[in-house]
């Protein structure tokens, strides 16, 4: 369970929360020997463990999607506030921080609840293979709530699913309309853009999806990718770092972010940075059999013929059939 925590983290937001809980343990203990006597110490105490709540929740939200995060904000709001109370009212506080992490812990489950009938039912569909059933519930969806972006996001996630490029390009142009400063609709409109092998155009929206989320992997990690296809190699190595930076949340990423910036290193004529990166793709080499995985499945087709050849040629380096000649150019 840990691990999965830690992995879907991303290895940067882990080290934070790490510091946050080392030096707030740290602050505390040392308050504690210094001045254990004073009667302000148990709100100083109270204090620091706020300060480590709140940085928490700073850490975990910028790892959430843009579309749950205001409701993640209004679940654990709550508890905060409660917490804040025990350092200012301290006869109180062992009533305030009680019922301030009793918040936090059902917090998730509000969360998980906070899920309408007709998505549950769409989700359902989805899983038994049925798309045409799921978008029908969301048409009716978006027909009785038009001005809402997360229902015609999530609507044009399922058009994707159903090999439906036009209409989820529609889709997802309208949540940018809805919701001009969210990165989610500029994700979805690049990433079917790409999809559809238009890499010119899906540009500008992975770009403006970087400019409204720059601290997530996501946005730079798209970008990175379709600069590598548009043979741009500065910038891919840009956005590819940075989205490592950000913390990828599974291996499998790892491979074709250390591929294409392989491939970027050895069209900048850095050949010996471009072999660091494929001894890290070896280092990676397991999550291979994941991008198998997912080919497998009979809703990935889109994204095979997207990554596939990718993997297929991570999978010659790292068995050595091929080297970094096979990076200056795209192989068919």
């Amino acid at each position: 369970m840990l691990r999965e925590v830690v992995r879907w983290l991303g290895p940067h937001r882990t080290r934070l929360i790490a510091a946050l809980l080392i030096g707030t343990g740290a602050l505390m203990l040392g308050f504690q020997v210094a001045y254990s006597g004073a009667d302000w110490l148990a709100q100083v105490q109270i204090g620091l463990v706020w300060l480590f709540v709140a940085g928490l929740m700073v850490v975990v939200s910028t790892q959430i999607n843009v579309r749950v995060r205001r409701r993640f904000w209004t679940s654990v709001g709550p508890g905060l506030v409660l917490l804040a109370l025990g350092i200012f009212i301290p006869d109180y506080a062992v009533f305030f921080a009680g019922g301030g992490f009793g918040w936090l812990i059902i917090a998730p489950i509000i969360l998980r609840t906070h899920v309408r009938m007709e998505y549950q039912q769409a989700i359902r569909h989805m899983r038994h293979g049925e798309l045409d059933e799921a978008i029908a519930v969301m048409d009716e969806l978006v027909q009785t709530e038009p001005d809402d972006p997360e229902h015609y996001q999530f609507r044009a996630d399922l058009h994707r699913l159903a090999n439906h490029p036009e209409k989820a390009q529609q889709d997802y142009e309208q949540v940018i309309r809805l919701d001009p400063d969210s990165a989610s609709g500029y994700i979805g409109l690049s990433e079917v853009r790409a999809q559809s092998g238009d890499f010119e155009a899906a540009r500008a929206p992975a770009q403006q999806a970087v400019e409204h989320d720059p601290q997530s992997w996501l946005p730079a990690y798209n970008l990175g990718m379709i600069e590598d296809r548009l043979d741009d190699p500065a910038q891919a190595v840009e956005h590819l770092q940075a989205a490592l930076k950000a913390g990828l949340p599974h291996r499998r990423y790892h491979v074709l972010v250390r591929l294409w910036l392989a491939r970027s290193y050895v069209r900048l004529g850095q050949r010996e940075e471009a072999g660091r990166q494929v001894e890290a793709l070896r280092a990676a080499r397991e999550a291979l059999n994941d991008w198998n995985l997912v080919f497998e499945s009979e809703q990935a087709a889109l994204l095979r013929a997207l990554m596939e050849p990718d993997v297929r040629l991570a999978e010659r380096l790292v068995q050595g059939s091929a080297g970094l000649e096979v990076l200056e150019r795209f192989e068919e």
